[in-house]
């Protein structure tokens, strides 16, 4: 009986041990309430712990569950600082007090030459995007939004910028080989005339250097320069997914990890993206789409910290478009198209920068090593229709087939290495930042071509350009209390090596022969090229600055590929550009204004012509660039941002433009003598405006822009102007939980008819006249999505 009344003890001892273990693991309450600075109740905080989540009431109350007294509760709201309280801390005093957070505009840092700077304290006029909208997924949505910036369409992503009026409108076979006026940098890798797949998910800030930056990048960037930087690794674990979808059949999926690998040592991040949409052009001969988008794009970046000595950061991208395009029609239909051979834009990219720096007291030195390798193809329908739509009126062609395509195969191999020291020295009051640098770069593009080549002088073309660069370059940056003194130099030689085989057709009883040109081209040529730039800045109060610069840029000469061209006309020089600034800039946390006029003075301007090239022969009339004129470009940016308190913000962005082309003349044979009357540029409009704000209200987010341009001419060879365009965006956000967002958008509301791209030529049978053909902007676009992190 002893016996079993122990056991009996036992057993109720263990019973109780295991009730206590159990009820000490449960979910535990607490309650409180959240106030503001002066004492308010402040409705719809989320607060979180570890196994709940509550908003408050209308008088600040809450209750939440927690586990274990060691937690972290996460306190959040738009517009107040967020906060991360013990549980130990609430049960002591379960009053939280909230303050507000001002939305603040003068915190932006952008990359120069010698080192990180403030925006405020920069004597460049650039501008900067790092707050995108949810309809905003790609470059293309938000070209718009920069004053003085436009665009040339004519691929299935933009890719061909013009700065203050200058810039490339198409590298097509036989255009000239991979010099740019405007440069796109991502990450160090210099993607000029190919950057197609710039997803702003991924992107933290983007930098739009306007005027000529040869001092610090070379010769692709006389005009200026597209710096765009992706999202570092961060230090702790943040992860994303969003889904899209959209009325053009858009979905679209991305995720993004941060993986920390060693604790304060080494973070990681990979950001993948796909989608696919239908390009909302419709081809009514094959009866599906044919201007699609399938695009995948995969980004890993490394960085490696030693706080007291090294730094590293490597990024590693891979991208796969796998556009089609077909977006002209012979009746300029915005949504329909004919063609029965349906081109495409795609793109196989893989490229990687390593960016190295040593740190030592007052001293760094930087290391960037980059590589690229990409291929593209770029086809399209010649003749933009089909045998059964040319045989109905107005055409009426029939008996013969009008039918003629064009294919475009490119490929760029490129390798850049480039060495930076960086020294300070400090003296009370004055401060030098010197920097010296030394910059190497090899490219070798190929190009296969076949179609109507050379304004059809060939039917096919293979060609390869082999371009070294090498460069020598020094900063000195004197600062004196309130006056800042900069002047930089740069030297760079740049050497251009090319060859190509020309293919032609000739009809011979009742048949088409193909043969080459056996000798083709093959030429070198070499330039020394030098730029710089003298920049004095001023501090006139706390909060603004003004600034004066004089820069000189430079563009390199090139080859003109036509094998039938007279030595003469063979090579095309340098372009250079003077330009001169003022600006001004004034912040606080709640206004950043920036105006910055700029004048400029282009000299031996590359232009296109076109001449008798034998006397003796009327069909050698060619097309080829020459150093024939010079020009003049003035204008302004003005851009202002204001914030309210902690629910509001607004901006305002506005670009004047005056372009001119001075008049020139050139012989076309010995006799006939062109003359051309002054003009403005291509691509230049007059004014550029965009107008938006984001409002927070409670858990919402309202966003709206209106984006405005200027009529401008379509070529620098024929006088067709297009028509002033302005379109709106809208969208709403909202915020479900800390981890939890969706969104409904729309991008062109009032589905605006815009056109991005211009030809004047004849391309309708019978008569082939003469007729501006155009292609259009995207229509009315509405989508949803869903963001979710953890």
């Amino acid at each position: 009986m002893l016996a079993e009344e122990t056991m009996l003890k036992k057993t109720f001892i263990s019973l109780i041990i295991f009730i206590s273990l159990l009820f000490s693991y449960e979910n535990q309450t607490i309650s409180g309430k959240v106030l503001d600075l002066e004492n308010n109740p402040i409705y719809n905080v989320f607060i979180y712990s570890d196994v709940d989540s509550f908003k408050t009431d209308q008088i600040g109350n809450f209750t939440i569950l927690y586990k274990s007294v060691d937690e972290l509760v996460t306190v959040k709201k738009i517009g107040y600082k967020t906060q991360f309280i013990p549980i130990s801390s609430l049960i002591k005093s379960n009053i939280i007090l909230m303050e507000l957070n001002p939305i603040s505009l003068n915190q932006t840092v952008i990359n120069e030459l010698s080192g990180d700077i403030s925006k405020q304290e920069s004597a460049n006029d650039v501008q900067i995007i790092n707050n995108f909208m949810e309809s905003e997924t790609h470059f293309d949505d938000v070209i718009r939004k920069i004053p003085n910036l436009n665009y040339a369409g004519g691929s299935s992503r933009q890719r061909y910028f013009q700065i203050r009026g200058i810039g490339e409108r198409s590298q097509y076979a036989g255009e000239g080989g991979p010099m740019y006026y405007v440069g796109t940098v991502i990450d160090d890798i210099d993607l000029s005339g190919i950057g197609m797949g710039i997803f702003l998910e991924d992107v933290s800030q983007i930098e739009v250097f306007q005027g000529p930056q040869s001092y610090a990048y070379g010769h692709n960037s006389m005009a200026g320069l597209i710096n765009i930087k992706t999202n570092n690794p961060l230090k702790n674990k943040k992860n994303s997914i969003k889904i899209t979808g959209g009325n053009d059949e858009l979905f679209k999926a991305s995720s993004s990890i941060n993986i920390p690998i060693i604790k304060d040592k080494i973070y990681a991040n990979h950001f993948l993206y796909n989608s696919r949409q239908n390009g909302f052009l419709y081809n009514q001969y094959l009866n599906k789409y044919t201007n699609k988008k399938n695009e995948f794009f995969s980004k890993f970046k490394f960085s490696y910290t030693d706080k007291d000595f090294f730094n590293s950061i490597l990024t590693i991208i891979n991208t796969k478009l796998d556009n089609g395009y077909d977006a002209w029609s012979p009746n300029n239909n915005p949504d329909t198209t004919y063609s029965n051979r349906p081109g495409e834009d795609s793109q196989n990219l893989f490229a990687f920068s390593l960016n190295n720096k040593i740190i030592k007291d007052n001293f760094k030195l930087t290391h960037i090593s980059t590589y690229l390798h990409s291929k593209m193809i770029h086809s399209y329908d010649s003749d933009w229709g089909n045998d059964d739509f040319w045989s109905l009126p107005p055409y009426n062609v029939d008996g013969w087939s009008y039918d003629y395509t064009q294919l475009e195969k490119r490929t760029r191999l490129m390798t850049t290495q480039e060495l930076r020291s960086t020294s300070k020295y400090k003296m009370e009051k004055f401060e030098t930042v010197r920097t010296n640098g030394i910059f190497l770069k090899k490219l070798e593009e190929w190009d296969n071509a076949v179609g109507w080549i050379l304004s059809g002088e060939d039917a096919g073309l293979k060609n390869e350009f082999d371009i070294q660069n090498s460069a020598i370059y020094t900063e000195i940056r004197n600062n004196f209390d309130k006056f800042s003194l900069t002047l930089n130099g740069r030297y760079e030689q740049v050497g251009i090596s090319y060859i190509s085989t020309h293919f032609h057709e000739y009809y011979n009883y009742y048949t088409y022969y193909t043969t080459y040109d056996t000798t083709g081209v093959k030429i070198k040529i070499n330039d020394e090229l030098k730029g710089g730039k003298l920049s004095l800045s001023y501090k006139i109060s706390k909060n603004g600055n003004v600034f004066l610069s004089a820069s000189r840029g430079f563009k390199a000469g090139g080859v003109n590929q036509n094998p039938r061209l007279s030595n003469d006309n063979r090579t095309f020089k340098p372009e250079f550009n003077n330009n001169i600034d003022i600006g001004y800039r004034f912040n606080t946390d709640n206004i950043a204004l920036n105006l910055f006029a700029f004048g400029m003075n282009r000299k031996d301007l590359q232009v296109s012509l076109s001449s008798q090239q034998d006397p003796l022969n009327p069909n050698s009339f060619y097309f080829y660039t020459s150093n024939a004129s010079s020009g003049k470009n003035y204008g302004f940016n003005f851009d202002i941002t204001v914030s309210r308190e902690n629910d509001f913000e607004s901006n305002l962005k506005i670009g004047y433009l005056k372009t001119l082309i001075d008049s020139y003349s050139y012989y076309t044979d010995e006799n006939t003598e062109i003359q051309f009357s002054e003009r403005e540029a291509a691509h230049a409009p007059r004014y550029s405006i965009s107008l938006g704000f984001i409002k927070y209200i409670n858990e919402l987010k309202l966003n709206f822009n209106i984006e405005a341009k200027d009529k401008f001419y379509f070529s620098d060879s024929h006088n067709q102007i297009s028509e002033p365009y302005m379109i709106a965006n809208t969208g709403i956000d909202y915020y479900i939980n800390k981890n939890t967002s969706i969104s409904l958008w729309g991008k062109n509301i009032f589905n605006e008819k815009y056109a991005t791209r211009g030809f004047y030529f004849g391309v309708e049978p019978p008569n082939y006249e003469n007729k501006l053909y155009l292609s259009y902007g995207e229509p009315f676009t509405i989508g949803a999505s869903l963001k979710i992190s953890y």
